[in-house]
């Protein structure tokens, strides 16, 4: 498997606030080898190789915010992105090993190639050592959603 990123940026203060304009492309290849099942007779499945690949967009916007007292900063961030899947075949071919020219396709879920990405998020640290992150993302496509809630505290000793 290999991929490759590339993105780039603006940032613009407004007063406070730091508002970013971004955009990435990114490209995986993935190359798995086909095998075959065992332990159920004829009804085993001989699944053939095949090479993944998929070339993704994000198009977006990000709103930051840090606020500072002596001992601490609390940093917020809010995001959207429109989200764009230029190419993808997630199809696996297969056949019964039992029943020979019994080939046949099955397709993955059928996933708009359009989506929004939205996120919101918070990080805080103190000069003591002390810090957290935590946030939201959710991925909304016609006929799929995706949400992750992700949560970090660390402390650093001296």
């Amino acid at each position: 498997m290999y991929g490759a990123t590339a993105g780039g940026g603006l940032f613009f203060p407004v007063k406070t606030w730091e508002f970013e304009v971004y955009s990435v492309l990114q490209y995986l290849q993935q190359d798995e080898e086909g095998f075959r099942e065992t332990g159920v007779g004829g009804i085993s499945l001989n699944i053939a190789s095949r090479k993944s690949e998929l070339l993704s967009g994000e198009l977006g916007f990000r709103i930051n915010k840090q606020y500072k007292t002596r001992s601490s900063s609390l940093y917020t961030e809010f995001g959207a992105a429109w989200l764009r899947e230029f190419n993808k075949d997630s199809s696996i071919e297969a056949s019964f090993v039992g029943v020979p020219g019994s080939s046949f396709i099955v397709n993955s879920q059928d996933i708009d190639d359009n989506g929004l990405l939205l996120n919101a998020g918070l990080s805080y640290k103190n000069r003591s050592g002390f810090s957290g992150t935590a946030e939201y993302r959710t991925e909304v496509r016609d006929g799929y959603r995706d949400q992750i809630i992700s949560a970090n505290i660390r402390y650093q000793f001296d």
